[in-house]
């Protein structure tokens, strides 16, 4: 363990962590209603990161335009994608819905700004 590393506790359990999140970053989490979602906002709440958790309402990511406009609005420093198309009997049925969000999902460009953003802040930082 190299001195890298930091020790995070979450859900009373030590976790050793390579990688932390710099804590003055805005974090938008897509998929915050699912399992995964909902993991992340539990965590970050707990360690007191600043992060926007909107609904599918507010954020379905099979609406590439919502998401574009939720991305520029709110002009995050961290995307993280929670959202999945889970249901395997179903994505049989309709498997071009489920492609579409767990591929195509993935190519939104205003992600790419976001992850570009980051980026280069870190680059400025570093």
């Amino acid at each position: 363990m190299g001195p890298e590393n930091e020790i995070s506790v979450v859900n009373n359990q030590e976790h050793y962590c390579k990688y932390k999140m710099v804590k003055n970053k805005k974090i938008l989490i897509l998929g915050s209603a699912g399992q995964l979602g909902k993991e992340f906002v539990k965590v970050l709440a707990e360690q007191d990161y600043e992060y926007i958790a909107p609904s599918e309402d507010e954020s379905s990511i099979t609406n590439f335009e919502q998401i574009n406009t939720l991305i520029d609005e709110t002009e995050p420093d961290i995307v993280i994608n929670c959202a999945a198309y889970n249901a395997v009997d179903q994505a049989e049925i309709d498997p071009d819905l489920a492609y579409l969000v767990n591929g195509e999902a993935v190519e939104i460009p205003s992600w790419m700004s976001a992850v570009e953003r980051f980026l280069k802040d870190r680059q400025k930082a570093g």
